[in-house]
């Protein structure tokens, strides 16, 4: 449950859920047809059961004629949801697997069944920052999960998503990946390897340049920031979730742009990322404001 300590007493989304419904005179029925879910999963968000996922937040608040940051506070003291495994994990790493291996071998994706080992072999025993136990390999698993769920099969494409951080995270060599050159160079060129002769800004300009001549590199990093951000608000300070935001507007959201124009074939999937990317950002602003670069 999303915990929120006040000063005389412990508040939950839950129940400033079922408060503001009931300032507002309203049934968990007419709560529940404004947001087109069923009065059952209002029921079970009032009573903590379940939490609505972040990005349905801003949408909540609306229904309620308030604001997420009022959702997420008591009449005492504001303040940001605390770390829940449920919802850092999402889903099930050992579930993701057999998914993945199944998949790869139905449609012959060879690739993808060698990233698949190698990224759990490098991964193992490494877990996810501020991730309650979670293990690293979860990341890496739902980004490719969701490649393959927006109709995305292309075998590099899949491997570079279980490939995405082996080099970064894990210190893998380049040439030691067990793909074809593509792979290796998409993945190349999702690793950030700032320059100290440099500052931040200027880092991350040259990154984001070179990662964008690199169609398989682009799509990768969208479906990565969408799973970080889906997960992030939970175990940053808030100055920290604002730069993310930030960079994310100014970096990330380009891309999407570029994939449109220069690579008409990926239109489809580009929408779809676009529509989860902007309702989280704008989810993600609501709770901690925009900062302006």
């Amino acid at each position: 449950m999303l915990v929120l300590k006040g000063r005389d007493c412990t508040m939950t989304l839950g129940k400033n859920i079922a408060s503001r419904r009931h300032e507002l005179g309203l049934t968990q029925g007419q709560l529940a047809e404004r947001l087109n879910v069923s009065f059952q999963a209002v029921s079970q968000w009032e009573r903590d059961d379940t939490a609505p996922e972040l990005s349905r937040l801003a949408e909540i608040a609306q229904a309620l004629d308030t604001t997420p940051t009022a959702l997420l506070a008591n009449e005492e003291k504001s303040a940001v949801p605390q770390p829940r495994p449920a919802l850092e994990r999402i889903f099930d790493e050992n579930r993701m697997t057999t998914y993945l291996k199944g998949r790869a071998e139905s449609l012959g994706l060879t690739q993808t069944l060698r990233a698949l080992a190698f990224a759990r072999q490098a991964h193992a025993g490494q877990l996810r920052k501020g991730a309650a136990g979670v293990p690293y390999i979860a990341h890496p698993l739902t980004v490719t999960c969701h490649a393959l769920a927006l109709g995305l099969h292309q075998d590099e494409l899949l491997a570079a998503a279980l490939l995405h951080d082996v080099v970064e995270d894990c210190g893998a060599a380049l040439e030691s990946l067990p793909v074809s050159q593509t792979v290796r160079d998409a993945v190349d060129a999702l690793t950030y390897r700032p320059d100290p002769a440099h500052s931040r800004a200027e880092n991350k300009r040259a990154y984001f340049a070179a990662l964008s001549e690199n169609r398989i590199a682009c799509v990768v990093k969208l479906l990565d920031r969408v799973n970080n951000l889906s997960l992030i608000a939970a175990s940053l300070p808030q100055d920290k979730l604002r730069r993310a935001v930030m960079e994310t507007r100014r970096d990330v959201l380009p891309l999407l742009r570029m994939l449109k124009t220069r690579w008409p074939e990926l239109s489809d999937a580009a929408f779809l990322i676009k529509y989860q990317l902007c309702a989280l950002l704008n989810t993600l602003e609501a709770l901690v404001g925009r900062e302006d670069p």
